[in-house]
């Protein structure tokens, strides 16, 4: 099992992985997460065949002695999303409903904070021309969660990212 293990600063693009060779490689870009917070990602299992159940789970620590707050744009901490080729792909257990207000999220020192997605090989009817139930096509995607929080002077929002392959 892949898991990303990256402690977020303010200054330092972190990335880290423990891939085997021939995978895409992860994109993890922690910036303008309060320092202190040290984030996990897994997707398991990283194969899947069509309509198989896949878990997604993000952990998030405060490694500090301090309160750590992290401010939201909504009332997501973060949001899941399936990828590929840089195209939001409708996959069930990724539709995200977050109530459209700032939100201030408060981490105790000490505290893990864990964000479980069950999600399926299978799509959903986001938009039109979407078949509701149809199967998730076989390939490469990558499942991210991303950090819906302003980071000054960038358009990129800090995410975690994995591969999931779909036999």
């Amino acid at each position: 099992m892949r898991t990303i293990l990256c402690v977020a600063s303010l200054v330092a693009l972190a990335a880290c992985s423990s891939e085997p060779a021939g995978l895409l490689p992860l994109h993890t870009v922690l910036d303008g997460l309060p320092a202190g917070l040290d984030v996990r990602f897994r997707v398991t299992p990283e194969t899947v065949s069509q309509h198989q159940s896949f878990d997604v789970r993000l952990e998030i620590t405060n490694t500090t002695d301090d309160t750590v707050r992290v401010v939201t744009a909504n009332g997501c901490l973060a949001i899941p999303n399936v990828l590929r080729g840089n195209v939001r792909i409708p996959v069930q257990g990724s539709l995200w409903g977050c109530y459209a207000a700032v939100t201030t999220h408060t981490f105790a020192p000490g505290q893990t904070r864990t964000i479980r997605w069950q999600m399926s090989a299978t799509l959903y009817d986001e938009q039109l021309g979407v078949a509701d139930g149809a199967p998730l096509p076989k390939g490469r995607y990558i499942v991210q969660a991303e950090f819906d929080i302003y980071v000054p002077g960038s358009n990129r929002k800090p995410v975690v990212e994995l591969q999931l392959t779909v036999e």
